[in-house]
């Protein structure tokens, strides 16, 4: 078998991978094993030297395979891919995941990105590429700069992430009025596209009005949550019940998780107790999260 069969063959378990769920790791691997028979019989082929890299860089994202076993085999195929073809924005996107996740490198990450989206702007990877960058830019505190990044591409309507770091940009730059607009637009606007976002828009309008001070607005909001908001923010309304100062039932949400042994999301705990007041318990919460 030619060396392209077996690239096309590895770029079709690819694609499958995201079709099924269930069968997401066998598809991973079955790309994975194609793309290095590829690169075996043609050492030149650099598309197969960057499919190698996106499936090791996957496996560890999507965590198929433990992350301290795959990532570390993504540089060199991404790197060969790259020296052999400058413009291999798919070599670029897989250093990205490595650098972001595993090696907590986060503005080698976003640089990866942007250079994975600027060497072909056509690649259907480009919106997520882009909105991968601005969430990165978040994380290093520079929402202007992940406005900017996804700005290109807001009328996408294949990938989530450019409309979601777009708005949560909006939050994080303090601009609560744009992001309490574009948070009830997108709830509105219902698109399938956006579904498995959506409880954030929720989060994003709730925290803009209490930022604005609207509580009567964000206790109605609180008192209307629907289950797919819930369901990912269990205890959303504790942060309108420690804005308002009422400790108890802020803190009786995280009580009942524990209680009934599900998890505590540690960010949202600490949150939630910076707003009560209490900062020391609020740090120690997160240098214990930090410290495992």
């Amino acid at each position: 078998m030619q060396a392209r069969q077996l690239y096309l063959r590895g770029d079709a378990a690819w694609s499958a991978a995201w079709d099924n769920m269930e069968q997401r790791q066998q598809q991973l691997l079955q790309a994975a094993a194609q793309f290095d028979s590829a690169t075996r019989l043609d050492p030149e082929n650099a598309d197969a030297w960057a499919g190698l890299a996106v499936a090791y860089a996957w496996m560890g994202v999507v965590q198929s395979l433990p992350g301290d076993s795959v990532f570390p085999l993504v540089e060199e195929p991404a790197l060969r891919a790259i020296a052999l073809d400058s413009s291999s924005a798919r070599a670029y996107g897989a250093l990205a995941y490595k650098h972001w996740v595993f090696d907590w490198k986060w503005q080698e990450a976003y640089e990866a990105f942007m250079t994975a989206a600027r060497i072909d702007p056509e690649d259907p990877d480009v919106p997520a590429w882009r909105g991968e960058a601005a969430h990165l830019q978040i994380d290093l505190g520079r929402p202007d700069s992940a406005l900017a990044a996804v700005r290109p591409v807001l009328n996408d309507t294949t990938h989530s992430l450019p409309r979601l770091n777009y708005l949560l940009g909006l939050q994080y730059s303090r601009d609560y009025e744009a992001a309490l607009a574009e948070a009830r637009r997108l709830i509105e606007e219902d698109a399938g596209y956006l579904r498995n976002v959506r409880p954030h828009f929720w989060y994003v309008a709730l925290q803009a009005l209490i930022q604005l001070g609207r509580m009567e607005e964000a206790a109605e909001l609180v008192d209307n949550l629907p289950e797919e908001a819930v369901s990912l923010w269990p205890c959303l309304q504790s942060e309108y019940y420690a804005a308002v100062g009422d400790r108890n039932q802020a803190l009786a949400c995280f009580d009942r998780l524990r209680a009934a042994d599900r998890t505590v999301w540690p960010r949202q705990e600490a949150i939630v107790l910076a707003r009560l007041g209490d900062l020391d318990r609020a740090f120690e919460i997160l240098e214990q999260v930090f410290a495992a």
